[in-house]
């Protein structure tokens, strides 16, 4: 009996109570509990216990929730929110509404979109800036070719008349074309303009005569036609204004020369002509301007030439060196009437009432061959001129009382430089070159071309 009471007890109440506890989690400890039971003597159950018992629940249960919950939650959501709302919309609202609207709106609204407002009187403003329209050149430019298109002097003509190589008589007829070219600017600061003009004169003799027998006196008439194109651009809008001019003249000269056979000494030349045209604004965006001008144009020229006498070269020619101080006013009365705009703006002209003043001198040399023979008498003449141009009064315009001006025009230099000669007995051809230079970019220049033929 002892040995049979003693083994059933134990080992039936102690695998009871662990096994159905730690199976129930993971099911592969089940087989587990067999090697229990040779560990049952002191020595198992020492060493079982405390080593599995410790590391499980400590080790296991600080690592895996303090260090997984809080890095997970905080530095995702610090970083991702601020950097990406700040840097993304300040910078992308700030910059682009002012620098689009600021330089896109003053320049073109003002000068051409809307002319019916403040700008149509000559200027627009935005802010401390005034943008001054660039018809304002075309106006200013237009009156200036009216008041001079068709000015002329006495080696202007003189150039373009009919020379009998053989007795030196002046024909009874001539003809002159011109073209020339200008650019400037106006007092505004922003408006520079260029210009392009065509002129054909035509005039003959009517009457001479003389009053000592050794002088002579000449009068004649005289007309022509002439065209002006102008462009006119702003330099800060960027439009531009076009400008055109077409007119005729017609009218008398008169000349008077202290000794008629060698045309030296003193003389006196005028001439006057009424002139009339028609002329023509047209604005980027704006409607075409349409208006008249007329007026008298006069000039009084007089003249001292001092001529060398005659020398013969060894080839048989007779040469000849002159020089002519001269002096001119050219008064113009063309003028514009008062112009109302589509827009609304008042348009007047400045400087339609201008007299011009002209100094200078003119240096030639004439060569000839002496002949009785029309076909072997041919001789040129080659010359050259300086003068000191003065205009008191410049050109300009006035809209709604703003006034802009043609710059540089006041004090001119010109130089005049060019050759004629005959080819036979009834053909010459004459032709120069002048170019004037003034203040502040103006510059104008000319060239001229005649062919006579005598009759």
């Amino acid at each position: 009996m002892p040995p049979v009471d003693v083994p059933a007890v134990p080992p039936a109440d102690e695998p009871v109570v662990p096994p159905a506890e730690v199976p129930a989690e993971p099911p592969s400890e089940k087989p587990s509990v067999p090697p229990v039971d040779v560990p049952a003597v002191p020595p198992a159950d020492e060493p079982v216990v405390p080593p599995v018992d410790a590391p499980a629940v400590p080790p296991v249960e600080k690592p895996s929730v303090p260090p997984v919950e809080k890095p997970s939650v905080p530095p995702v959501d610090a970083p991702a929110i601020p950097p990406a709302d700040e840097p993304v919309v300040p910078p992308v609202d700030a910059p682009a509404v002012p620098p689009a609207e600021k330089p896109a709106i003053p320049p073109a609204d003002k000068p051409a979109i809307k002319p019916d407002d403040a700008h149509a009187s000559g200027e627009s403003s935005h802010g401390a800036v005034h943008v001054y329209r660039p018809e304002i050149g075309s106006y200013a430019t237009n009156l200036a070719a009216a008041g001079t298109l068709f000015n002329l002097s006495l080696s202007g003509r003189q150039s373009a008349e009919s020379v009998d190589p053989v007795t030196g008589a002046h024909g009874h007829g001539w003809a002159r074309m011109a073209s020339g070219h200008s650019q400037g600017s106006l007092s505004d600061g922003q408006n520079r303009y260029s210009a392009d003009r065509n002129v054909l004169q035509l005039g003959g003799l009517v009457a001479g005569g003389s009053f000592n027998g050794q002088d002579a006196w000449q009068l004649g008439v005289m007309a022509g036609y002439g065209s002006h194109r102008s462009k006119t651009r702003s330099r800060l809008s960027g439009y531009q204004s076009r400008g055109d001019v077409v007119g005729y003249s017609s009218g008398l000269y008169g000349t008077w020369y202290q000794d008629a056979s060698a045309r030296s000494g003193l003389y006196v030349d005028s001439w006057a002509l009424y002139n009339r045209f028609d002329n023509t604004v047209k604005g980027d965006g704006l409607a075409t301007e349409k208006y008249k001008s007329h007026g008298i144009t006069g000039a009084v020229e007089l003249g001292y030439a001092l001529e060398t006498g005659p020398y013969t070269t060894s080839g048989g020619r007779e040469n000849r060196y002159a020089v002519r101080p001269q002096a001119q006013i050219v008064w113009s009365g063309v003028k514009a009437g008062g112009l109302t705009e589509r827009t609304g703006a008042r348009v007047e002209g400045v400087g339609g009432r201008n007299l011009q003043t002209r100094l200078g001198a003119r240096f030639s040399m004439t060569s000839r061959q002496p002949s009785q023979d029309l076909a072997k008498a041919g001789g040129f003449e080659a010359f050259l001129e300086v003068n000191w141009v003065r205009s008191p009064r410049p050109y300009g315009v006035s809209v709604d009382d703003t006034r802009i001006l043609i710059q540089g025009s006041k004090n001119v230099v010109e130089m005049l430089a060019g050759v004629q000669g005959d080819l036979n007995e009834r053909l010459s051809i004459s032709a120069n070159v002048t170019q004037r230079q003034g203040s502040q970019g103006y510059r104008d220049t000319q060239g001229a071309v005649s062919v006579k033929l005598r009759f």
